[in-house]
Formats: C-alpha cells, structure tokens, sequence
C-alpha cells in the first residue's frame, strides 16, 4: 500500500500520482486536450489538500493495520468542521463486518460496528428499483432517444438538499415469508455520477446518500438507518453518527449529499469527493470520502431506490419496498464544466431522465416534477408488492 499524504488509498490498490493542489484537470474522450476547472467550481479540498492537522491517509493506516491485522481500510474519510478535522473511515473485518472509526490525535478514538454490508446493485435490476431524476448536460445529443452529452460539457458536481423520511412495513408484509430473509424492506436514498443513462452497459455508478431498512420477522428490532457510498462494482460502505459532524439527521431532519469531481488522476482514472452534511450543523461541517474511480461522471442522479443483492448475475434478493412519507427533496444543483466556464444548474433548469420505482406489475412510487424554484420534488410511496420472479442483473 503507498502511503504518504496526496497518494490514494484505494480499495484493495496501491494510490495514483497526486493532483495539483490548484489545477484540476479535464480530458475530453478521444482527445488530449486538457481544460482548467472553473474557478469556484468545488469548494471541497482535494484529498491532497486537506486542512493542516488533518491525520494523513499513511498514518491512519498505520493505526488501522496495527489494531484490526488484515482489516480492509474502504476509502480515505474525514469529519471536516471550522478549524476540526478528524479521520473517520470505515474498515471490514475478515468477516465482512464494517467498523466505523474516529481517529483523532494520532489514537483511534472510537470505534462502532455496523454489521456486515448489506443490499448492492444498484444498477443491476436497471431503472424498475429506482425513482428520481437524472441530470445530464445542456448540451446533450440525442440519438435514438438516448441523451449523449456532449465532450466539451463536464459534470463536475451533483448535490441535493433532502429529508429523513419515516419507514414502516407494508401492509401486505404480513403474507410475506419472512423467514428467507434478513431484511424485510429496504429504501436508499442517494445523489451520484454516471457516464451512461442509468449507468447501464457498463455498470459505473458512483453514490452516496442514506440507507434504511425496517428489519423483518420482529418490527421491535426497529429501523435499520446508516449513511452509505458506493463505487460499484464495489460493495457499499457505511458510515455512522460517530462519524458525521453532529450525528446523523433524525427522521425529518435534513441533510445534503453530493458527489464531487475532483479531476483526473492519471488517464483513466478521477478523484472523486462523496460529502454528507447533517444540515443541523452548519454548511461548514460535514462527512467526506474519497474514491478514485474509473469513470468521468457525465449524468448526474438524485435517486430513491429498493436495493438488491446481485451475485452471480442473479438477484438473489428482492426487496419490498417500505411504505414511507416525507421523502421530500427540498434542492438539486448540478455544475458542468463548459470550455472553461462554470454552469450551475437545478433539475428544473436542467434536461433530465424520470425514473419511477416498479418491483412488479404496478409502480410502487410516484415522484413529482421538480419545482420551478430550486429543482426539488417529492418521492411518494404507493404501494410496495414484491416480486417472487428471479431476475438477472
């Protein structure tokens, strides 16, 4: 593993070259000309110019590896507030559980279990599990009825402002059989960066946002809730209250997600910036990952979705989806990259892909159109049937 600050620690991979603090870098597809990032375009340092006093990547590897031997660090993470600054990343035991650290003063100063991961594939049962809007450029061609941005326009940013919805089981949970699974319903809430519509063909999906899940056979075991990011193919990470600034939101509460691009890495590859805020705390406090990844975002997502396990090919889960309320989002903004100059966009300003959740015959959700004032909507439950049918993914 390289170490030392500026140099990646990605999962299960050595890191790249560092960046330039002060240029971040563009390459258009098939071309070598490089553009400069606008100025103001993403007020999220770099994982090479994080605040001094900062716990540098090598060293919090270093900790890790001397108290969990064998423990796989997911992804550099850091709990940044007005002069704060602590690591928080989120490491799996060899047995698949995840643990939530806090290291402050050159000491692990927390640590919380989280259990194992849970549902993934987000892209794998295709747009049926997901519900929202998808972003892409102004400039965006369309053939075929498929929008295909334009090269000279780059998403650097999508963030959305949202609320904590309550869970319950449905109705018809009851008729369910309970015993084949761990979790009876599942809802994620999240923003991301694709390079395709949907991130079909080619699987690139990076995210972050809110899981919650209401636990099945006993509803006294209450609600499952946890921050997550994922860089598919990659297995979700979870992050907790420890972790974030101020704690988790409460049901109702707000928080804002975005997923950043902070340049190109080497040829193929570009940082990028997953950032949870608790909105209780201020615009200056939040939870942020870094994960350089194989992809150049061009659709930006603001999504609610029913997660699957995909393994092998096959879902091998399929989720109910809970009934819930209040899955309001109150903002989006999008930022591209033109020639140079910053484009900031909402849903409502910006050409987009609406997707409706549909686990069988009916929808399961309804999402209203974005509002004219800063590109908010709502998701709303309409029913949550469940699909015994084995699907490939």
């Amino acid at each position: 593993m390289a170490a030392g600050r500026g140099l990646r620690l990605a999962k299960a991979s050595a890191g790249a070259a560092c960046i330039s603090v002060v240029l971040v870098l563009l390459v258009l597809q098939g071309s070598s000309l490089y553009f400069t990032m606008p100025a103001g375009a993403s007020t999220v340092p770099p994982l090479a110019a994080l605040p001094a006093g900062c716990p540098t990547p090598a060293e919090v590897l270093g900790l890790v590896g001397a108290e969990y031997p064998g423990a796989v660090l997911a992804a550099p993470a850091y709990g940044l507030g007005p002069g704060t600054c602590a690591a928080v990343p989120t490491v799996a035991l060899h047995n698949g559980t995840q643990v939530g650290l806090v290291v402050v003063g050159g000491r692990i100063a927390s640590a919380s279990r989280m259990g194992s991961g849970g549902s993934s594939g987000s892209v794998g049962a295709g747009f049926s599990r997901w519900s929202g809007y998808e972003a892409y450029s102004t400039g965006a061609l369309s053939v075929l009825g498929v929008e295909v941005p334009l090269g000279h326009e780059q998403l650097i940013s999508a963030s959305a402002d949202r609320v904590v919805p309550s869970l319950r089981a449905p109705p018809s949970v009851a008729g369910e059989n309970e015993s084949a699974r761990s979790v009876c319903c599942e809802l994620s809430l999240w923003v991301g960066q694709t390079d395709l519509p949907g991130a079909l063909g080619d699987g690139r999906l990076v995210q972050i946002g809110v899981d919650m899940a209401v636990m099945a056979l006993s509803q006294s075991q209450g609600l499952r809730y946890a921050g997550f990011f994922e860089a598919l193919p990659a297995p979700p990470v979870y992050f907790n209250s420890t972790q974030v600034p101020c704690g988790m939101p409460a049901v109702g509460g707000g928080y804002t997600s975005s997923v950043v691009n902070e340049g190109q890495v080497n040829s193929t590859t570009w940082e990028y910036a997953l950032t949870f805020r608790n909105d209780a705390c201020g615009p200056s406090s939040y939870y942020v990952a870094y994960v350089d990844y194989r992809m150049d975002g061009q659709y930006g997502e603001v999504q609610s979705e029913a997660p699957a396990a995909c393994i092998g090919g096959v879902v091998m889960r399929q989720e109910q989806l809970p009934q819930f309320s209040g899955d309001q989002t109150t903002s989006t903004s999008f930022s591209f990259n033109d020639h140079g100059s910053l484009q900031r966009l909402d849903l409502a300003q910006a050409p987009s892909n609406r997707y409706v959740v549909q686990l069988g015959s009916h929808a399961d959700t309804a999402n209203t159109g974005p509002r004219p004032s800063g590109g908010g909507f709502a998701t709303d439950w309409l029913a949550s049937s469940s699909s015994s049918v084995v699907q490939l993914c």
